[in-house]
């Protein structure tokens, strides 16, 4: 009778909400520029959020600009009918954004072709 009570407890739980997974690809050529250049970001001081857009994904790049500041919007990389391009953000132009885009340009070179 105990182990029925248990797992009466444990049945809502396992109805909850389910886990928010990405699928922010459309196509099998948007996965292969997707899986080029995520793994690439992660190795470098910024930190991205992905969404998806008409015809393929869009990360919007945010760097670290400091304790007292903040993370910055640095611009988005947005892959769109077999084209990966780098928007830099216009509003954070300044601050860093040569270390940026020095990091960005040969990851988008080397990703960007299929």
């Amino acid at each position: 009778m105990k182990w029925l009570l248990f797992l009466l407890a444990l049945i809502p739980a396992a109805c909850g909400p389910q886990p928010d997974v990405r699928t922010n690809v459309t196509s099998r050529a948007a996965h292969e520029s997707y899986a080029c250049i995520a793994p690439k970001l992660n190795r470098l001081p910024v930190r991205y959020t992905t969404h998806r857009a008409p015809g393929g994904w869009r990360m919007d790049l945010q760097v670290f600009g400091g304790p007292p500041t903040g993370w910055y919007k640095k611009g988005s990389i947005e892959y769109s009918t077999g084209i990966v391009l780098y928007y830099p953000n216009s509003a954070t132009m300044g601050i860093m954004t040569q270390e940026v885009q020095r990091d960005i340009r040969p990851i988008l070179r080397r990703c960007s072709r299929g």
